[in-house]
């Protein structure tokens, strides 16, 4: 089953404080809905932040930004070498993950590009974006085909319950 984006369907973001649960909700519906997803995540390996094919070990990550004893440094370009493999839809996706966009990618206009011109394809994207704003997360926010979902500790079950009954019906899933 596809959850193809028609031309009225919408993207989903999360947004919220860090540790609130938007990951969590997508992993959560994944497994419950057995969609196939392609995409990208980022995570932390020790002080590397990675970024890799959604679903892929965690030694399929590229390096994008180090934790130093004076913040975070952006390695140059990291994300367009990485997003060489990020954006393809493989045939049989279902939906495109992203998670997560934030301000790292602001000074990677090929990346930031990738990202906007994904919203385009006739694939449902499910994404997490920092509350944070910037040109480009902004741009993210005001297409007409992203809808954010404020994430809270209060309201991520309730979250969870959208995802499913939004998205969950191309898989059957009923609540």
């Amino acid at each position: 089953m596809s959850a193809a984006c028609g031309e009225d369907d919408m993207h989903l973001f999360l947004t919220g404080e860090i540790q609130v649960g938007k990951s969590t909700a997508i992993k959560r519906f994944l497994r419950a809905s057995g969609a196939v997803a392609c995409g990208f995540r980022t995570f932390w390996d020790g002080g590397a932040l990675k970024i890799a094919p959604y679903g892929a070990a965690p030694s399929a990550g590229e390096t994008v930004a180090l934790k130093g004893e004076k913040g975070l440094t952006v390695l140059p370009h990291a994300f367009d070498a990485a997003s060489e493999r990020l954006f393809d839809v493989p045939e049989g996706s279902d939906l495109m993950i992203m998670d997560e966009l934030g301000f790292l990618e602001s000074e990677d206009p090929m990346f930031q590009r990738r990202v906007l011109d994904s919203l385009e394809l006739p694939i449902t994207v499910l994404g997490v974006i920092k509350p944070a704003g910037n040109a480009f997360l902004d741009k993210v926010r005001a297409h007409p085909r992203v809808r954010t979902v404020l994430v809270t500790p209060g309201n991520r079950e309730e979250v969870y319950q959208m995802l499913c009954k939004e998205l969950g019906s191309a898989y059957g899933i009923r609540l």
